[in-house]
């Protein structure tokens, strides 16, 4: 058998030295240590649904009695796909989130608050009835649900743009976000409707107000800062 070289004694040398001695794990990190393969096995793997969120009959009378009509068409390019997480400890994606009727929602958040400010948004309007036309579109969401361990955290968050058409062939465009989070018991389907009702409700009245279709300051006095 050859001599080892000097060289190759030098490097078992040092090697050996940047060795980490073993630390005898317990039970408890034993065990954690087997569970990760199998919930990052789950990870994603489940689905929860949002449902529908309703339309209340008063948003069309509020529109119908407003002294302006425009027609109003909300187009979701991404309607079919999942739009966030539930998060187990925080990191690990298990259950992937699908908010249905996403674009209604954004039509009745739109209707209201036009409709406060003497705007009548329609989406059945008749063609040859001569108004302006505002198209509204999802260009991002993000739905999520975190697990703090002693609490959860839903989060919600949504970017609107818009394009206001109007009869002497002007146009406007405007953009705008709302987001909402908070601490909460659960983080389940009620609580993330409720954080992505509020954070559309929010990018709604901002991209209203650009547009010069909602009067903020005047909605404020009359009706407080929010609707719940």
């Amino acid at each position: 058998m050859a001599l080892l070289s000097d060289q190759n004694l030098l490097f078992m040398r040092v090697t050996r030295s940047f060795t980490i001695p073993s630390v005898p794990k317990s039970q408890a990190q034993r065990r954690l240590t087997a569970l990760i393969p199998f919930v990052l096995t789950l990870s994603a793997c489940f689905r929860a649904e949002l449902g529908r969120f309703e339309t209340p009959p008063e948003i069309d009378n509020l529109a119908d009695s407003a002294s302006r009509h425009l027609a109003l068409s909300v187009t979701n390019p991404r309607a079919d796909s999942s739009h966030g997480y539930q998060f187990l400890l925080f990191i690990i994606p298990v259950t992937r989130v699908f908010p249905d009727g996403l674009a209604e929602l954004v039509a009745t958040k739109l209707t209201m608050y036009a409709g406060f400010s003497g705007n009548g948004l329609h989406q059945d309007l008749k063609a040859d009835h001569p108004t302006s036309r505002l198209t509204a579109h999802v260009d991002s969401v993000s739905v999520n649900g975190y697990d703090l361990l002693v609490t959860r955290r839903p989060s919600a968050s949504i970017t609107l743009r818009a394009a206001l058409y109007t009869r002497d062939g002007s146009i406007r465009e405007c953009k705008a976000r709302g987001s909402f989070s908070e601490f909460s018991k659960f983080a389940f389907e009620e609580e993330l409707r409720h954080a992505l009702d509020r954070a559309t409700d929010a990018a709604a009245r901002e991209l209203l107000e650009c547009l010069g279709l909602f009067n903020a300051r005047e909605f404020e006095e009359v009706h407080g800062k929010e609707i719940v």
